[in-house]
C-alpha cells in the first residue's frame, strides 16, 4: 500500500514527518479489483464501482489533514472524478 509521507527539516538538525492516506487511485482500484487504469480513458470502461465504494472512500480521504473543512459531497465528487480519469464507471 502506497503511503505518502511528508518530510519536513529544519536548521537545528531536527525533523517532523506526517504521514497521509493513500492516494484516491489506490483505493479506486483496489474497490474496481483491477491492477490498473484503463490506457484510453472515455473510450471503454475497464471496471465498475459502486456509490457506496465511494463514499467509503470519500470517509477515508476525508481524515487527511486540511479535509476536514471540505463536504461529504465534494469529496464523493472528487473520487467520482478520479475514478471517471481512470477509466473506471460508477454506478447505483
Amino acid at each position: 500500500m502506497p503511503v505518502p509521507v511528508m518530510i519536513t527539516a529544519f536548521k537545528d538538525k531536527t525533523f517532523e514527518w506526517k504521514m497521509r492516506s493513500p492516494p484516491t487511485s489506490y483505493f479506486v482500484k483496489k474497490a474496481a479489483g483491477v491492477a490498473s487504469g484503463s490506457g484510453r480513458p472515455g473510450h471503454g470502461q475497464t471496471a465498475q464501482i459502486s456509490l457506496k465504494h465511494v463514499y467509503h472512500i470519500a470517509q477515508l480521504k476525508s481524515r487527511d489533514e486540511g479535509a476536514q473543512h471540505i463536504a461529504m459531497e465534494s469529496m464523493c465528487r472528487s473520487v467520482i472524478s478520479a475514478a471517471r480519469s481512470m477509466g473506471i464507471e460508477v454506478v447505483r
